[in-house]
């Protein structure tokens, strides 16, 4: 018995032709689901088939339909081609099509015709008349069942009509008219052929293009133009002329995975940026999905991104030869084709007849000058600065200009580059690394070189930075060997650097346990070197010599730090430094205190016990200033207010004593 049983559920799930399909719940999701949101798009499916009625070769702009509204009534003629028997059973077939392997078509699936029959619509009735095999047949659906297959009556008429084809759809909703034709309205748009509406033609965005003289491109199986006024580089893409979506420009050459919303999007593919413009294509065989509200990411699609790159060409081409404040959308654009700009400077090609627009754009981008040199008048390009720079030295540069003095100078270099930011697009996070390294291979930042042990030990290994410029060895230069103006400007200074307030700000912000402070004049060993200031120990070591911690809130919460011992510190003035020497032979009565005022930014500079150039740097630098100048004020008040209590420096200066 209970074999028995087995033997009858064997039998009842197992069936000689394969998997059953239920076709009553499948009509019912197909017409309720397709387009479930908005149903008057069912309408756009009839309209596809009136334009693939035409044979592959006719032209766009000779195809022509007519759509007429009426009470609870609309429908559709065309003049071409009619259906012949397979496709009259096609029709009646659902996910049947005969042209799922003619990529000239824009139906593939088979099942588009049947959207017209979406329960939202109300469809009641489905008249199709049309020509085969010199006959006139007539279709009628006739739903019986919002959600149930209409019933089929067939028929051959005996008069001819003037047209192809003609469906006529009837509803029980009067709304429903109006939403087919509301996006019927839409659809037309994008399609350069020839319908009217209740009689009136329907202007495509083609014609408007053309008639506003918009730049039109065409390539294999894509077409387009651009347009102006589109801020975040909208595309409408277009399948077979029929609009499956509108996205910003880096969602399409991303494909929408990853995208970073900034020039990198546009780097992935090599995609120039071109603001403020819009770009309507159409790409025949882009491969869409069933709904085609989506795109497959295959070869298709990669072409399309290489056209669209190419017609942007021409007006980045334009823009860029236009005289204005072009520098932002060149960066923009050297970042994005750094690697194109690379091979055109190494091969470096001259200007011909053949050259294509993409090698005119490349030459334009290499030769425009936009870049500063430190110290240099002139403007420079990337042409002229990879002919400057000597083969076997890095390429520095200084995005943020906060380190052109690295190492006083004393690193075997050409030029230093001065880029500009580019802001255009978002820019791009480490814009100039990236883009200095593909253009010239070997470069160095200068802004971060100094947080870069890996790379300062490479710059040493190469003989470009002396490992002695890193730790310079200074001597004191004793009081015999000065000047009697340098010995007076040493009295000066010390005179206000021991005043309270001075001393004070120094301490407190380069967490230095002053006891007392000093000037003195030093000299460095390596004349290359141009070292301005320093702080030393009394036996003329330099502070910093171990590395060490001295900010507070760097420190883990609750954690204090040690009780540092008083130290008598030594600030340190290189004897033959430029300004140091200008200052000391000025017969200004005030040049102590210009003294002071260089000495409170190089502080900051040559202070070793602050972590280097760490987020805490510009802090604390900026406070040190502030503090130094309100205590120099302080002082040369005292000397305005109590002139009592000045001493007479033995060259004729007074300074205050407090």
């Amino acid at each position: 018995m209970k074999d028995t049983v087995a033997v009858k559920i064997l039998e009842e799930i197992t069936l000689p032709r394969g998997m059953e399909i239920d076709l009553d719940e499948g009509w019912r999701k197909l017409i309720s689901r397709q387009f479930g949101g908005s149903p008057g798009r069912g309408f756009n499916e009839l309209i596809q088939n009136l334009l693939d009625s035409y044979a592959s070769e006719t032209p766009w702009a000779e195809r022509r339909g007519e759509i007429t509204t009426g009470d609870k009534k609309i429908s559709i003629k065309d003049w071409g081609e009619g259906m012949d028997r397979s496709r009259l059973k096609y029709l009646t077939t659902l996910g049947g099509t005969d042209k799922n392997n003619d990529t000239s078509k824009i139906g593939q699936f088979g099942i588009g015709f049947f959207s017209i029959f979406n329960p939202r619509l109300g469809t009641q009735k489905v008249v199709v008349t049309t020509r085969c095999e010199e006959h006139t047949v007539r279709l009628v659906f006739t739903v019986v069942h919002p959600e149930k297959r209409p019933e089929i009556e067939t028929s051959i008429l005996s008069s001819t009509p003037d047209y192809s084809t003609r469906i006529e759809v009837f509803f029980d909703n009067a709304a429903a008219p109006g939403k087919c034709i509301d996006y019927a309205q839409k659809c037309l748009r994008y399609y350069p052929c020839r319908i009217t509406v209740n009689g009136q033609p329907h202007m495509s965005v083609w014609e408007d293009a053309r008639e506003m003289g918009l730049p039109m491109f065409e390539e294999g199986s894509c077409s387009g133009f651009l347009s102006g006024g589109a801020y975040f580089g909208n595309v409408d893409l277009l399948c077979k002329y029929e609009h499956i979506m509108d996205l910003p420009l880096s969602f399409l050459i991303t494909g929408g995975y990853n995208v970073k919303h900034d020039l990198r999007d546009f780097a992935a593919k090599q995609v120039p940026y071109v603001p403020n413009t819009g770009i309507t294509i159409n790409c025949n065989n882009l491969s869409v999905t069933i709904s085609r509200d989506s795109f497959s990411l295959d070869y298709a699609y990669s072409n399309m991104i290489g056209v669209i790159s190419r017609a942007l060409l021409k007006p980045l081409a334009a823009m860029i030869d236009s005289g204005g404040d072009t520098r932002n959308l060149i960066l923009a654009n050297q970042f994005i084709l750094r690697d194109k700009i690379s091979a055109w400077l190494k091969s470096r090609p001259e200007p011909s007849a053949e050259e294509t627009l993409e090698q005119q754009v490349i030459r334009m981008l290499a030769k425009a000058k936009i870049y500063r040199l430190n110290g240099r008048k002139n403007d420079y390009c990337l042409a002229d600065i990879y002919d400057l720079r000597s083969k076997d030295v890095p390429l520095f540069y200084a995005p943020e200009r906060t380190n052109l003095n690295w190492l006083g100078g004393s690193f075997k270099h050409d030029f230093i580059v001065l880029p500009s930011p580019c802001t255009m697009s978002n820019g791009a996070p480490a814009f100039h690394e990236t883009l200095f390294e593909a253009v010239f291979d070997d470069t160095v930042n200068l802004d971060t070189v100094k947080t870069s042990y890996h790379t300062i030990e490479k710059l040493v290994g190469r003989g470009i930075v002396d490992r002695e410029s890193l730790d310079p060895s200074c001597q004191f230069v004793g009081e015999r060997r000065l000047k009697r103006e340098e010995q007076e400007m040493l009295s000066c200074i010390e005179v206000i650097l021991n005043h309270q307030s001075v001393k004070e700000a120094i301490k407190k912000h380069l967490r230095i346990p002053v006891q007392s402070m000093t000037p003195v004049f030093f000299e460095v060993e390596g004349k290359s070197l141009t070292v301005a200031t320093g702080l030393f120990n009394q036996d003329g070591s330099a502070f910093g010599s171990k590395p060490m911690a001295n900010l507070e809130y760097i420190l883990s919460e609750g954690q204090e730090p040690p009780p540092p011992a008083q130290q008598d510190v030594y600030i340190g003035l290189r004897v033959d430094h430029p300004f140091i020497q200008f200052l000391v032979d000025s017969h200004d009565p005030h040049k102590p205190f210009y003294m002071l005022t260089f000495l409170a930014h190089e502080l900051a500079l040559c202070q070793k016990l602050l972590v280097p150039y760490s987020q805490a740097y510009h802090f604390v630098k900026d406070r040190l200033a502030a503090d130094m100048r309100r205590a120099l004020m302080s002082v040369m008040l005292a000397d305005i207010e109590q002139p009592q209590q000045h001493e007479r420096i033995p060259d004729g200066t007074i300074f205050g004593t407090a």
